[in-house]
């Protein structure tokens, strides 16, 4: 009877110890959700690549000179979110615990999107498909919502304007460029009207759309 009893709790032992474990190894792949506790703003969060992505607009409202309205205008925040600088003595603008994209990441994150190399037109076309999408079309199959927040920059006459809004978005990398007499890093820069994406560098007093990643 006890030599019963003690294999009986052998195998409920071992099977929750399966369950746990089952549990604990489970990956996300989908949609998922990030709260930010400096303001308690949402949003979600896709994984590519075994790297998780921001899939909205950062919308934190950090110090003055950094962060500003798309096309000056606050109504605006609640689906673009804010851009913002990307200044050398900037704080951190993303929530704690993640980062600024590399230029590396963002081009793996379009090349698991299609599973294929960027094309001469700018358009991918995934295994097994005749058709070629272009590099919005991939960015939304993958959940990777493209706001059109247009971008806050330096007039050639001194002060700043707000250009391209609802035509171009321009996401900040943490990648530097060389070369200039100012510091440079580039932003993946997509155009709605072609859906292409080009990576440019830009000068740091520029302000563009932020999507973090996980560190």
């Amino acid at each position: 009877m006890k030599k019963g009893f003690f294999v009986l709790l052998a195998v409920i032992c071992s099977y929750a110890g399966m369950a746990q474990r089952t549990t604990t190894s489970t990956t996300t792949t989908g949609p998922s959700v990030l709260r930010d506790a400096r303001n308690g703003k949402s949003y979600k969060t896709i994984t590519v690549g075994g790297t998780i992505w921001m899939a909205e607009n950062l919308a934190f409202q950090m110090g003055a000179g950094n962060s500003f309205n798309p096309d000056g205008n606050a109504s605006n925040l609640a689906e673009y979110g804010f851009v913002y600088r990307n200044g050398l003595n900037q704080p951190e603008a993303c929530p704690e615990g993640w980062r600024l994209p590399t230029k590396a990441e963002f081009e793996a994150l379009l090349t698991s999107a299609a599973g294929a190399a960027l094309l001469p037109t700018n358009t991918r076309t995934a295994p097994g498909s005749t058709t070629a999408k272009t590099s919005v079309d991939l960015l939304k199959d993958l959940g990777f919502d493209i706001k059109f927040a247009g971008m806050n920059a330096p007039g050639e006459q001194g002060g700043f304007f707000n250009d391209e809004f609802g035509t171009h978005c321009m996401f900040w990398t943490s990648t530097s460029v060389s070369g200039f007499q100012f510091p440079h890093k580039y932003a993946a820069r997509i155009d709605k009207a072609t859906g292409t994406l080009v990576y440019t560098p830009f000068r740091l007093d520029h302000a563009f759309s932020i999507r973090c990643v996980k560190k």
